[in-house]
């Protein structure tokens, strides 16, 4: 997050709050993402949109469910914040095909 912050503020304006709380959605559904993927891959199961473009593509699903999350103009609460993470991975199983 501290390099993502820095390099949005490359150009003199740092993100506002609401850029980097999405943005932290959008990592932490990418990772968990990322890590079932490699669970199953360990597992020997290669699911078939398994590819080297896969990691760019999960990392674009998770920033646009992020951007859909609905969060408080003031600010997300911790309860919004985990909402919209639970929903995101939820999300990202089904697009998946995971259940």
């Amino acid at each position: 997050m501290t390099e993502w912050v820095l390099e949005s503020n490359a150009d003199g304006a740092p993100p506002t709050p609401e850029e980097v709380v999405r943005e932290a959605i959008a990592r932490i559904i990418f990772e968990a993402a990322s890590n079932e993927t490699a669970a199953r891959l360990r597992k020997g199961e290669r699911p078939a949109w398994a590819s080297a473009e896969a990691e760019g593509q999960l990392l674009e699903i998770a920033h646009a469910l992020a951007l859909r999350a609905p969060l408080s103009t003031t600010g997300p609460t911790a309860e919004e914040f985990s909402r919209a993470i639970e929903q995101g991975i939820e999300a990202m199983r089904l697009i998946q095909g995971v259940s």
